[in-house]
């Protein structure tokens, strides 16, 4: 693939199941500071599209600063998690997860 000034754009997908992915999902939610919480919390309804919640990530910030940031637009890094419960309980238990973490 590539991309508009013809550089490589090189796509990767991983998939984990289980406990990995619940312990992958924690890290995630957990690197996200505060203020990123409450935005990925209150924009939770544009972001869940039936089981999939998408959450795109400051590629820049993550690769020279080492750290998780929301970011919305280009060069960005996408991430897709799937869950199998349908949007109003993931909704809910997303806020539940957040609300805890903030607190942490």
């Amino acid at each position: 693939m590539q991309g508009y000034y013809g550089n490589r754009i090189i796509v990767t997908e991983i998939k984990i199941k289980g406990k990995l992915a619940i312990e992958a999902f924690n890290k995630l939610i957990n690197a996200l500071d505060k203020a990123d919480l409450a935005i990925l919390i209150s924009t939770l309804n544009t972001r869940l599209d039936g089981t999939k919640l998408h959450i795109r990530v400051d590629k820049q910030r993550l690769i020279y600063d080492n750290k998780i940031y929301l970011k919305e637009g280009d060069d960005v890094i996408k991430i897709i998690i799937s869950f199998k419960e349908r949007h109003e309980n993931i909704s809910e238990e997303l806020r539940k997860f957040a609300s805890r973490a903030m607190r942490s």
